[in-house]
């Protein structure tokens, strides 16, 4: 690649980053609002626990898929996309394992409709047999250098976690 070609690529991926870290910023507006005081309000209601509060600041961190399916097959990783988003903006993630696979409770849907042409592939490839037992996860999001906040975070969602199992 010649080197002006590479320049440009640094410079796009940089404008990426700002456009992403201006998003981040800005959902202090949304914690700032009354938004978030409906949310909690029916949470609390629903005898949810919430993480959120009305503080003005941005948020500490995502909760998003950790992948398409609980854990992976040898061979039958289609899709990168999870972990893509984290990559680019250099953030940190932590993942957290949330349950077990059951071949029981998630039986192989034959009336599934896939979104796209991975999404097939990955809806293919499930066999409840082989991945019963296997853990999913979630994973954490969190913005640039703020790795130690995060692993707290983690602590947080892994005692909810805990809590809500000892509950029901």
């Amino acid at each position: 690649m010649p080197l002006l070609d590479f320049y440009d690529q640094i410079l796009q991926l940089k404008a990426f980053r700002n456009e992403y870290a201006a998003y981040w910023a800005s959902t202090a507006e949304k914690t700032r609002s009354g938004i978030l005081s409906s949310i909690l309000q029916t949470s609390s209601r629903l005898g949810q626990v919430g993480l959120m509060s009305i503080t003005g600041r941005s948020v500490d961190a995502v909760i998003l898929p950790a992948a398409p399916t609980a854990a992976i097959l040898p061979g039958k990783w289609y899709h990168f996309d999870y972990s893509t988003t984290a990559n680019t903006l250099d953030y940190a993630t932590v993942v957290v394992p949330v349950t077990f696979a059951d071949k029981k409770l998630d039986s192989f849907d034959d009336k599934y409709q896939p979104l796209n042409e991975k999404d097939e592939k990955n809806w293919l490839a499930y066999d409840a047999e082989a991945y019963d037992g296997a853990p999913a996860a979630v994973q954490l999001l969190g913005r640039r250098l703020e790795e130690e906040k995060l692993l707290e975070i983690a602590d947080l969602v892994v005692d909810a976690l805990k809590k809500r199992s000892s509950i029901g």
